[in-house]
């Protein structure tokens, strides 16, 4: 509903201050209805907002870079994956 929808734009906000290599643009918001949630309870973060009401969220890695913040040196290396894990704690900090 809208406050899982809120929530998640709370969360992607704080996670984007602490780390440019978060993509907006590219990811998993929450479902625009709850038929839609409920059509697709095979989906994590589906399941975990409705049985928890709660945000349930997914982290995907960058499997060569960041398509909004790219590196054509280094690509996505493990330096930068650490960082983002890391830095996805102290965004749900935030929230």
């Amino acid at each position: 509903g809208e406050r899982i929808r809120r929530l998640h734009g709370y969360f992607v906000s704080c996670y984007r201050r602490q780390n440019p290599d978060v993509q907006k643009e590219i990811g998993y918001p929450p479902p625009d209805s709850e038929e839609i949630a409920m059509a697709h309870m095979n989906v994590a973060t589906n399941q975990v907002s409705n049985r928890f009401d709660c945000l349930g969220l997914t982290l995907e890695m960058p499997f060569k870079d960041c398509a909004t913040n790219a590196d054509p040196e280094r690509g996505f290396d493990v330096r930068r994956a650490k960082r983002l894990g890391a830095d996805l704690v102290e965004a749900l900090e935030g929230i």
